[in-house]
């Protein structure tokens, strides 16, 4: 199904076509484009957003990942996605302690693309003592990772990084979420089956 804004940007792109059609070109008596009927939009009912139990019932199922930093940073700093798969070690102030925002991570025609952040702007994000000792535990693995991969470690200097140290691609944060919350609801054993289930919630609703 295409979304509201494909369908509103075909719809425009057809009319304009047609309407040169009826007033340049005089190929056409009349514009159909302007007798079409676009879907209604649809009502969007209200996100879910975790309670600060659910939280901790997802950072909890992460805790083992090698991405779990990432997800307690987006939950405990505000920093968006790309902000966070843009970040580099230099940019961790352990003494303050904070993070400076400095770009963001997209994708552009499949490709991951580094750039400015949404703003513009460079900025600084505090973090809770909790938090550092997470990221703290993630640089420690970061290194033993290194170590495993030897020469074929590539040296990015990314916070985030495969356990060869490529870089993270957006994509991939969302779907290991999906995919994590999926796994706790449906598990393979049905008596494994969570008595309350952890609902739905985008990564954006993390923070």
């Amino acid at each position: 199904m295409l979304s509201r804004r494909t369908v509103d940007y075909v719809h425009a792109v057809l009319r304009k076509a047609l309407n040169d059609a009826v007033r340049s070109e005089q190929l056409l008596s009349s514009n159909p484009a302007e007798r079409a009927k676009r879907p209604r939009r649809e009502h969007r009912g209200p996100v879910d957003i975790w309670t600060a139990v659910e939280l901790r019932r997802f950072l909890d199922l992460m805790s083992d990942h090698r991405l779990f930093a990432f997800y307690r940073l987006a939950a405990y700093s505000g920093a968006r996605r790309g902000e966070l798969l843009n970040l580099r070690w230099p940019d961790v102030d352990w003494k303050a302690p904070a993070l400076r925002i400095r770009g963001s991570v997209g994708m552009v025609d499949g490709a991951r693309v580094e750039g400015a952040t949404n703003g513009g702007r460079e900025r600084v994000v505090s973090l809770d003592a909790g938090t550092v000792d997470v990221l703290r535990a993630h640089r420690r693995r970061q290194l033993e990772d290194l170590r495993i991969a030897g020469e074929s470690w590539v040296d990015t200097g990314h916070v985030f990084t495969t356990g060869f140290g490529q870089p993270i691609y957006p994509g991939t944060v969302n779907q290991l979420m999906a995919k994590t919350i999926k796994a706790y609801n449906e598990p393979a054993d049905d008596e494994d089956a969570p008595e309350v289930p952890l609902p739905h919630a985008r990564l954006h609703d993390l923070s």
